[in-house]
């Protein structure tokens, strides 16, 4: 028993929504095609070759959205993959083979054939573009309603700790990535905490910030930058702000979540769907001619991007980013915008830098010479006599 709640602690609230969801289309489908057992939807009396096949024609049935509704164009394939996926899992926690793998436990290749072709079909993934800072400032300069007093401090701090928007904005859903909350930030000076002290935090020479519970899986990891010379764009001066103005707000504690407001009398979180309403206001206000791409390009991913690309044209090296974006891998390079002209800025006259460069003779018996367009003689070809 003890072990059965273990696992079912193990799942998320939402990936247990989404197996049940996937289930119920999976027992959908069986009637639809007017499967003789429907007493039967984990198809013990199946072969595996007739398993294989039926689980196929379901991963081509959610492909063309045949259980979606308001959607007359194909899903893509990860959509198709993950699908499978958690019927897979379905049909495993209830003790029944994987109906998708072979006997060697590898995902069968009719399905890996069926997955490569949606995928040489897929569109271009269109990823949401970086936002500038010139872009943060203009956010940060609205003071017009409580909720922008409370967005323009935090979209500065969220651009310099590369948040996700689960950890500075409230979400649908529950997530594994906590929201940060008041005592989750500190402040140092000359190496002492001076994170009670609302009257000096903002003069501190440091932030941390420690992220409880994240997507990766690392709790507890603080990170942290120092200030900067800047009044406005700088990590200190912005968490303190934060911290400082939810404290002022009766009833609110070290407890109360980074993202906090008043209005009126009354106190709220801003959510995720009020900031990209204001983002993307802001965006079409400025126009396609001067962002350089659509306004609906841009979303509440776009920070993250922005503090990669911000970092990688300033020359921070690979394992910075990766370090202070809490990346577990080069992932974060799907954040650069290689259209960007910043980014491949100079390259090309460093190409011509270097007219000619040497090959070193391979150590073989014998060569036969070639000229290259280097200008000297390359001995690629080796004859063995």
């Amino acid at each position: 028993m003890d072990a059965d709640r273990a696992r079912s602690q193990g799942l998320q609230a939402n990936t247990t929504a989404k197996l049940n969801r996937v289930f119920r289309i999976w027992t959908e489908f069986l009637a639809s095609i007017g499967f003789c057992d429907v007493t039967d939807p984990f198809l013990a009396n199946l072969s595996p070759e007739q398993r294989i096949r039926l689980i196929g024609a379901f991963a081509h049935a959610v492909r063309q959205a045949e259980f979606s509704t308001h959607r007359d164009t194909p899903l893509a394939s990860a959509t198709v993959r993950d699908t499978i996926a958690s019927l897979s899992a379905t049909f495993v926690e209830n003790d029944r083979p994987d109906p998708a793998t072979n006997i060697h436990g590898k995902t069968h290749r009719i399905l890996r054939l069926q997955f490569s072709a949606y995928r040489h079909t897929d569109p271009a993934v269109k990823h949401q573009r970086a936002l500038t800072i010139e872009f943060i400032l203009k956010l940060y300069f609205q003071h017009a309603t409580p909720v922008d007093t409370c967005m323009g401090p935090l979209i500065i701090l969220a651009f310099f700790f590369a948040m996700r928007s689960c950890e500075y904005l409230t979400i649908h859903g529950e997530r594994r990535t906590k929201l940060l909350r008041i005592h989750d930030i500190r402040f140092f000076q000359e190496r002492k905490d001076i994170t009670q002290n609302r009257a000096t935090n903002h003069l501190a020479d440091i932030i941390c910030i420690t992220f409880r519970d994240q997507k990766n899986g690392e709790k507890d990891e603080t990170i942290t930058l120092s200030r900067t010379t800047d009044p406005i764009m700088c990590p200190v001066r912005q968490g303190a702000c934060i911290v400082n103005r939810i404290l002022a707000i009766p009833g609110q504690t070290a407890d109360s979540t980074i993202n906090t407001y008043q209005s009126g009398n009354h106190t709220y979180t801003l959510k995720s769907e009020t900031a990209i309403k204001r983002v993307r206001k802001l965006a079409t206000a400025l126009g396609s001619d001067q962002l350089g791409h659509d306004p609906l390009d841009i979303g509440l991913h776009s920070i993250r991007s922005a503090a990669a690309m911000a970092m990688i044209l300033s020359g921070v090296p690979n394992y910075m980013v990766m370090l202070i974006g809490r990346w577990k891998s080069d992932a974060f390079l799907i954040y650069i915008r290689k259209q960007v002209a910043e980014f491949t800025k100079s390259v090309s006259q460093k190409m011509i830098t270097t007219t000619t460069f040497f090959h070193p003779p391979a150590n073989t018996i014998a060569f036969t010479s070639r000229s290259t367009m280097a200008g000297r003689d390359a001995h690629a070809t080796a004859h063995l006599t």
